[in-house]
Order: structure tokens, then sequence, then C-alpha cells
């Protein structure tokens, strides 16, 4: 906090401040400081209590869905009935091949305007927020910044014109989670407040767990769809060779190499 008298004043003339003065300034700094510790510890609080019911409220979606819409589906409800987050947007692979374009699933409270834009910046990798995510390693390196300190080399214009959308709309802070499929980079969660408190480790720490636990939960459909593919293909096999053995013209005996 920065104090100064008016020039055109007589105090102005003195060189220092009063020993009241000085206290009374003291005193002001020291009940700001106060309020705004107090207001940032509300807003981790909160935040931290948020992180926890989506952790936990996760966990049931992925325990009741049968498949990957599914999953989606009720994790898209869960985000909307806990709030706690300005904007959320989620994006995944269109497959599961390496070059296989990012595409919005999920968006809340984002302009329709900004979309086509966004979509543009998913796909591009020079942008270091979501060149940092394309690129996490098993562990989810969860990616939190400020977008008051965010760079302004070496970016898009299609990402300079998303962080100026953000500004506009009050964003302070983001935090991009990483979806990995088989240990690979295959979609993200876009979470963004208009609060100042930043991401701690605690709740990166959260964001991570989150991760993992969806990342899994795709991988247990994928595999699960992949037995029901197999099994459908081993029974189409089966009713051909069937079909071919019950109208053979000719008798036919199938023995095994053991018989």
């Amino acid at each position: 906090m920065t104090v100064w008298y008016d020039p055109l004043t007589p105090a102005a003339d003195a060189a220092n401040f009063l020993d009241e003065e000085q206290s009374l300034i003291d005193h002001i700094t020291i009940q700001i400081t106060q309020v705004y510790t107090r207001l940032q510890s509300q807003g981790r609080v909160a935040r931290l209590t948020y992180l926890y019911q989506l952790l936990s409220e996760t966990n049931r979606v992925i325990a009741h869905s049968q498949n990957q819409q599914a999953l989606l589906t009720e994790l898209q409800q869960v985000l909307l009935n806990l709030g706690g987050f300005a904007k959320i947007v989620i994006a995944l692979k269109a497959d599961d091949q390496a070059d296989s374009p990012l595409v919005i699933q999920f968006h809340h409270n984002v302009s329709a305007n900004i979309l086509p834009t966004l979509q543009t910046v998913l796909q591009q990798e020079q942008n270091p927020p979501l060149n940092h995510v394309k690129n996490t390693g098993p562990d989810v390196d969860v990616y939190s910044y400020a977008l008051v300190n965010a760079p302004d080399a070496h970016i898009s214009p299609e990402y300079r014109a998303w962080r100026h959308y953000l500004k506009q709309e009050q964003v302070h802070q983001a935090a991009l989670t990483p979806l990995l499929f088989n240990g690979h980079f295959w979609g993200l969660i876009g979470l963004y407040t208009t609060g100042r408190v930043e991401f701690d480790q605690e709740q990166i720490q959260l964001l991570q767990n989150l991760s993992r636990d969806i990342s899994s939960a795709l991988e247990r459909f994928s595999a699960e769809q992949q037995r029901k593919t197999a099994e459908s293909y081993s029974q189409q096999m089966e009713q051909r060779f069937q079909q071919v053995f019950l109208q053979s013209p000719v008798p036919m005996h199938i023995i095994s190499i053991q018989d």
C-alpha cells in the first residue's frame, strides 16, 4: 500500500510521516492483509470442498456407468450440479489414433461465438498451455496458470482471441487436466475460475486423481467393448462354419489331431 499527501496540502512539506500517522497506516495495512488472507483461505477451502465432491461424485458415476457415453453424460450433469467454476470445457480425441483431432464434447458457460475459435485452438501445438498438457507423461501433469501472467509470445491469433475472451469474462485462473488412454494423451478437462486463488498442490493432486479415475474407466470401457466385439466376431464365424458344414453336398467329418 502506498500513501502520500497531495503536494498542494501543507502536510506535504513534512519530510516524514508523524509517528501517529505511521501507526495508523500500519494498522490499516495489517487489517487489509488480514482480510485478504481470510478471503484467500475461504476461497481455497471452497475450491477444495468442490474438488472433493467432484471426485466423490465422479467415482459414483464411474461405478454405475456401462460405457464411455454414459460416463460423459453423467459427468457433465455432475459438473453442472456442483457448479464451482465459471467455465468448463471437456475435449476428447475423435478416436484413439495419435493424430486424431480433439473435439469439444462438453462446455459450460462458453459463448457459442468463441467455440469455433476454441475448436481451432485445440488442434494447435504452439500454444504453451495446450502444448504442455498434450505432452504430459503417465504421472498426469496438470497445468494451472493465471491469465494475467500468461506469456504473449509465440502464440497463435486464435489462442490470443480465446485468452482475450476469458479475460473479458473476468477469468483469472485456469487448470487444464489431461485425460490419458493407455498412458497417452487422449483429452482434457479445462476448469476456469473468476477467483484469484491459485491452484495449490493439494488441489492439483485432487485433479490428478480425477484424471486417473476417469482414464482408468475409459480404458475399462474400451477393453470391454473389444471383448464384446471379439465375442461377436467369434459367434459370426461359428455360425458361418456351421452353415457350411450343414449345407455341404458331401459328407464331412471333423477330427482333432490328437484323435
